[in-house]
């Protein structure tokens, strides 16, 4: 029996010379608690993003908010959260009232163009095949404001552990977990730093980067000039070893 990030149960038995698999759907409460237990999330997703982003006064848009377990990193106010499991969206929406939540249903975002500010990706673009992720790359694309962030965070398979890629893929059961080189190529349109490698459970990679729209050459240029001040992110050289 294994547990997938999608709140499933995945049961497997042997009968009449072959396996057999059943799967058991959590309900979101059971899902939101089992999966996504506070003391987890916040040691491996809230803590990482918080040392990396300040989001007050941004707009947020917690693509594939679930049941809601990150919106507490954000104000009530300037958050959304989609998801397509409208049954996760009703539990969000009765856990955290404050907040907002819509059940994402096509590949229209509910936005205007060029009003967000930060994007938030945890773990679920390895559960989307690449292209339906280019589509929402279009979207996100629409969306951003040309000074906005995509953050992203997922789990990532490494050459150099070979019985961690077989545990994440049997222990996971998301059908897209990819390499660091394949996560980066679905963001070639954008400037992507890599924030940090971790390990997560021990058995577990993490590769947490985020995207930005490409400058035009005026900026680049202006940005040469002028830079900004206070400290700046050092992106990582891909293929570095895990932490």
């Amino acid at each position: 029996m294994s547990r997938s990030e999608e709140g499933q149960i995945i049961c497997r038995t042997f009968k009449e010379g072959r396996w057999d698999v059943i799967t058991i759907q959590f309900a979101p409460r059971l899902y939101h608690w089992f999966i996504r237990p506070k003391w987890l999330t916040k040691k491996y997703i809230h803590n990482h993003i918080q040392s990396h982003f300040q989001t007050d006064g941004h707009i947020v848009l917690d693509f594939g908010s679930g049941t809601g377990a990150n919106c507490s990193m954000f104000e009530p106010k300037s958050y959304l959260g989609i998801d397509p499991d409208a049954k996760r969206i009703a539990y969000a929406k009765r856990l955290y009232p404050e907040y907002t939540f819509q059940v994402f249903n096509n590949d229209k975002l509910p936005f205007e163009d060029q009003t967000v500010d930060y994007i938030f990706i945890i773990a679920v673009l390895h559960h989307i095949p690449t292209a339906d992720i280019a589509r929402y790359l279009q979207e996100f694309q629409r969306v951003l404001k040309p000074t906005g962030t995509i953050v992203v965070m997922e789990p990532c398979l490494c050459k150099e552990k070979p019985v961690c890629n077989w545990f994440m893929n049997w222990y996971d059961k998301g059908d897209y977990i990819r390499n660091e080189e394949e996560y980066l190529r679905l963001f070639q349109d954008y400037d992507s730093t890599i924030l940090q490698r971790f390990r997560k459970c021990f058995l577990y990679h993490e590769l947490f980067f985020s995207a930005k729209p490409k400058r035009s050459m005026p900026d680049q240029l202006v940005t040469t000039l002028l830079p900004e001040t206070g400290p700046t992110l050092q992106p990582i050289v891909p293929g570095e070893l895990w932490s």
